[in-house]
């Protein structure tokens, strides 16, 4: 196995966090990586916005029209805060159990915090690596890679760290496999 690194490619992990269970015999780590930590933010976006938004409405709400509160503007804005959180922290879980793998052989996708959902598919399979940002994905710097294989399958590695470097590595490996 090699050290999980591959140049100047995204921070990798250590080739010994990867479960040694799930590699073949004869297979070498080219890339193991996380996705970036803006993970979190980009995965829970729409939660924080949408109780930004509902604070931000009933305040001003509460202030321009001088309105009575059915509902104390401290338990909204504790309820708001508490989906908020809630959602932060199953971000900060699902990244904490998601593991993108490249071997020389195959690419890998680990998620779950609980139960392990691994997509695995042979380099000489991958027939497209799409490399793809959203607005948020290009202002954290990250990006996120479709894999389009012969059977039509599709799977992501999802906001990547210097995603076109990432991508290179694994057209790379496809390449020397093929």
């Amino acid at each position: 196995m090699s050290d999980g690194s591959a140049g100047s490619t995204a921070p990798a992990i250590p080739a010994t966090a990867v479960p040694a269970a799930i590699l073949n015999e004869g297979e070498i780590i080219i890339l193991a990586i996380k996705p970036s930590p803006w993970f979190v933010l980009l995965v829970s976006w729409q939660v924080l916005a949408m109780a930004g938004l509902l604070l931000l409405v009933l305040w001003l709400a509460g202030t321009i029209f001088n309105l009575p509160a059915a509902v104390s503007s401290d338990m909204i804005f504790w309820i708001c805060t508490a989906a908020a959180g809630v959602r932060v922290f199953i971000a900060c879980v699902q990244w904490g159990g998601r593991l993108y793998v490249l071997t020389n052989l195959r690419v890998l996708r680990i998620a779950g915090a609980f139960r392990a959902d691994i997509f695995q598919c042979p380099l000489k399979d991958v027939q497209q690596v799409i490399l793809s940002a959203t607005l948020g994905e290009r202002i954290c710097g990250t990006g996120s890679l479709t894999f389009i294989t012969r059977q039509g399958r599709r799977d992501f590695w999802m906001h990547v760290s210097k995603p076109m470097e990432v991508q290179q590595t694994i057209l790379e490996a496809i390449s020397r496999q093929r």
